[in-house]
């Protein structure tokens, strides 16, 4: 072993320097875009959190940025008879500029379907031929000099795509910026208009949304390209034309953009605006991301225009600039005097919904939690980096992560109505009776009661942890009784808190299921086989052994060719020498990948011997519509019902699993009310109701 060792990694944009003594890290500097954070045996001594102007660049939200300096002579690009996208690009000279934006197109990995318009506005240089050299598309060419608004609407009478996007040439747009900016329109049924990241020639932000205060137009400019307040998809007031996409058939109701408004200026905030008015939202996708030169093409007095046409849309939308409250950078997005409340929801690490049942419930409630209108946070408290897809996932549905690294001094610096705490190792880390006394409702989700967990794991394996048992007990009761209200699986765990902790408790579904997701089960004489799903964490694995070696043999004497399947992430090498003809290890799967094995399996199985809470696995297969076997303990806070069969020995569970497996009718008769079932005790109406009981969700002033 080296006594002194350095080492560095990459990946993407980050470098991670580690220096180590005798094997053991000393020194960690982790650098990236975005941030700088030094590590000193783990503890953070350093963290630095915003670079402006930073030529250096290289991602931004992940995407690899790239200029052009060589444009060949020659662009080509494919025939498009039927697009979904008419890009429609303003031109006015400027040829170099309009070139370099045409090759970054070609060259951005797009795979949606388009159709590119060049609106030459009469020039005078070389774009009178761009025929010659770009190849398969449309260029409309104006008679005279038309100025930015009338030629835009002019050209977008000539568009055939379903979306209308206008780019200004003298952009040049980054790898897949155009489906990033569709799939908005995909994910938000109330989408108007979706603009771009933009950043400027120097790669620092230009614009992420338009905010319109009372007293100043605010659009994170100048600042990093990569600080979270900007990478996620939200709501502004309005998109810069530069990088505008809308369909085509809302362009054509509003009238296109206000030609009051000639030549240019103030036209994007007034359509923006218009769409409004129609019932529609204005978003802004940070994952679409363009460099934006600016206003190359416009030679006139702007300054003077732009305070012209402002007083023009001033006047024209008093009523909603009347709504408007002053700036703090804290009001982003929301401009008006009212807005929504904030709740942070804090986890151990990103939601693993895939994973663990725990990362599932947390994703499942910040779905709720948007459902209800809140202003939506997150922070991964224990998680060093960005966790994919999870990351995305969350920034992608409207919720801003918070790093944890400044989670207390963002508590302090931000107005926030309501916090979340998941899981007890997370509650100890804050001081939640000086939140409560600030006048922050705090909620404690505990997943399961760990301490009796751990009680039964100790009983099952014939350990002595005591001492562990009643520590995790101590940080049980503090975070139930400081907090305003803890919420728990089942009523089982409601009953064990009232009597043992305190009375602050209330039941909420820990799983939320939507009927039109399922696959369609086959039929008895079709399906085969048994399934079991969970990794190889503490009391899966105990259960999943268990069953291998003393109940399975038992269950082959009597079906000697059927196969149990094990589904989980993360399968350990003495489940894995388990593996035979009879026992397939299929490790993890994807939601859609494991929801079709479920549609062709015959019998679920839970045979857990310890644990606490409502069992995921169990509420999932009877969602999926297969009848489970499983003990006392992963039917704990189920209702009963007759599609779960109990037995906590090992010939009783092996009996019914034949009987089950075995028998057409049994396994009809047990599924007859499944669908109900889930409709009755776990649906996204169900999770709402009981949270809205602690939760006031009206707007409140913004000031």
């Amino acid at each position: 072993m080296k006594i002194f060792e350095k080492t560095k990694t990459t990946n993407g944009s980050r470098i991670i320097k580690r220096y180590k003594i005798c094997g053991v890290t000393v020194l960690k500097k982790d650098i990236d875009n975005k941030r700088r954070k030094i590590r000193l045996f783990g503890v953070p001594i350093f963290y630095n959190k915003k670079y402006k102007h930073d030529k250096r660049l290289k991602f931004v939200n992940d995407v690899k940025i790239k200029k052009y300096e060589f444009v060949p002579k020659i662009i080509e690009f494919e025939k498009c008879e039927n697009p979904l996208v008419s890009i429609i690009i303003p031109v006015y000279n400027q040829i170099e500029y309009t070139k370099q934006c045409l090759y970054s197109i070609l060259m951005s990995n797009e795979k949606a379907l388009y159709e590119i318009i060049v609106a030459d506005d009469n020039s005078s240089d070389r774009t009178k031929e761009i025929l010659t050299f770009v190849k398969n598309i449309q260029v409309i060419r104006n008679e005279s000099n038309l100025g930015y608004i009338k030629n835009c609407n002019n050209a977008a009478k000539y568009a055939k795509g379903k979306y209308l996007y206008f780019l200004n040439n003298d952009t040049v747009v980054q790898d897949k910026w155009l489906t990033n900016i569709l799939s908005v329109f995909s994910n938000k049924k109330n989408a108007g208009v979706v603009g771009s990241k933009v950043l400027t020639g120097e790669l620092c932000l230009q614009e992420c949304g338009v905010y319109i205060f009372s007293d100043i137009f605010y659009a994170h400019y100048g600042q990093n390209a990569n600080l979270e307040e900007s990478n996620y998809v939200k709501e502004c007031d309005y998109v810069s034309g530069c990088s505008l996409m809308t369909p085509k058939w809302l362009f054509d109701e509003v009238g296109g953009f206000d030609e009051i408004y000639s030549p240019a200026y103030c036209d994007d905030p007034d359509y923006c605006l218009s769409v409004k008015e129609l019932g529609y939202a204005t978003y802004v996708q940070p994952k679409s991301v363009i460099i934006h030169y600016g206003s190359v093409s416009y030679s006139g007095d702007s300054n003077e225009l732009m305070r012209r046409n402002n007083e023009i849309l001033k006047r024209k939308w008093k009523h909603i600039f009347d709504i408007k409250t002053n700036f703090k950078n804290y009001k982003v997005p929301y401009t008006d005097k009212k807005r929504p409340k904030i709740i942070l929801v804090i986890d151990d690490f990103y939601p693993q919904y895939d994973k663990h049942a725990g990362g599932r419930t947390i994703y499942q409630f910040i779905k709720a939690f948007l459902k209800m209108n809140m202003n939506v946070k997150f922070c991964p408290l224990m998680a060093e980096d960005k966790e994919e897809p999870y990351y995305s996932e969350l920034t992608q549905m409207g919720v801003e992560i918070v790093e944890s690294t400044i989670i207390k001094k963002w508590i302090d610096n931000n107005p926030v109505e309501y916090i979340f705490l998941s899981r007890p190792q997370v509650a100890m880390q804050f001081m939640t009776k000086s939140l409560v006394n600030r006048g922050i409702k705090v909620f404690y989700y505990g997943h399961d009661l760990h301490h009796l967990r751990m009680s039964r794991e100790s009983h099952v394996k014939g350990t002595n942890v005591q001492k562990e048992i009643d520590r995790m007990y101590r940080i049980e009761k503090t975070a139930i009784n400081s907090c305003s209200m803890s919420f728990y699986p089942s009523i089982r765990e409601k009953e064990y808190v009232e009597k043992n902790i305190g009375p602050r408790v209330k039941v909420v579904p820990p799983y939320i299921y939507d009927e039109s997701q399922v696959f369609e089960h086959e039929k008895f004489e079709i399906s085969s086989d048994l399934i079991f799903v969970g990794s190889s964490h503490g009391p899966n694995k105990d259960g999943l052994l268990w069953f291998l070696r003393e109940i399975f043999p038992i269950v082959l004497k009597k079906i000697p060719d059927i196969k149990l399947n094990v589904v989980g992430s993360e399968i350990d090498a003495e489940v894995n020498s388990y593996k035979s003809n009879n026992v397939v290890i299929k490790g993890g799967l994807s939601d859609s990948e494991l929801s079709s094995l479920y549609s062709k399996v015959r019998v679920s199985i839970a045979p857990l011997r310890y644990g606490a809470g409502i069992k995921g696995k169990v509420i999932d297969a009877v969602f999926h519509g297969l009848p489970v076997v499983t003990t006392s303990i992963g039917a704990e806070g189920i209702p009963p019902c007759d599609f779960i069969s109990v037995s906590d020995n090992s010939v009783g569970f092996a009996e019914l699993l034949i009987e089950l497996y075995s028998s057409a009718e049994k396994w009809e008769y047990s599924r007859l009310s499944q669908k109900a079932f889930i409709a009755e005790n776990y649906s996204m109406e169900k999770v709402v109701d009981v949270f809205l009981e602690e939760m006031d969700t009206s707007f409140i002033d913004n000031e």
